[in-house]
């Protein structure tokens, strides 16, 4: 009857270091990189119409130009791609850099005053903390929270 108590409290412990021992495998981020971005369009203040887009649009693409600081904190100068929403218009898309939280970006149309747009950037709750903008504010006006797909009017 003592062996069988032993033999018991044996494969208890053995049961207890086979299974305390199995790892656990942790996954890691597999997801591919993708660069938060801003969306917007640029409108005439006064009726309204699309400054690039229209039918007779005030400025051609490469009078647009998006200005900000990178890596060297430099400030450097990018035109924004353009892309085309399933309702077929089009709009300006910018690729912010996720170096800091938050930044500043200037949009600048040939013969104009810039645009400020400050941004924040935020990481989802997923495994690869995936960063998106989050909050954007054009020229120190109301904030907007900014969901992935939306674009912003800037009045010009």
């Amino acid at each position: 009857m003592k062996t069988f108590a032993y033999l018991q409290i044996v494969f208890a412990l053995l049961f207890c270091l086979i299974s305390c021992s199995k790892k656990t495998s942790v996954q890691g981020c597999t997801a591919q990189y993708v660069a938060p971005t801003i969306k917007f369009i640029l409108v005439d203040k006064t009726n309204g119409n699309d400054l690039f887009f229209s039918a007779s649009p005030n400025y051609s693409i490469n009078e647009l130009k998006m200005r900000f600081k990178n890596q060297a904190n430099k400030f450097d100068s990018i035109t924004p791609a353009i892309e085309v929403s399933g309702n077929n218009t089009k709009h300006f898309v910018y690729s912010v850099p996720a170096l800091r939280s938050s930044d500043t970006c200037y949009v600048q149309i040939k013969g104009l005053i810039s645009n400020s747009i400050y941004y924040v950037i935020s990481k989802d709750s997923s495994p690869c903390q995936t960063p998106f903008v989050s909050m954007v504010k054009v020229d120190n006006e109301n904030i907007i929270n900014y969901k992935t797909n939306d674009v912003i009017t800037i009045k010009k």
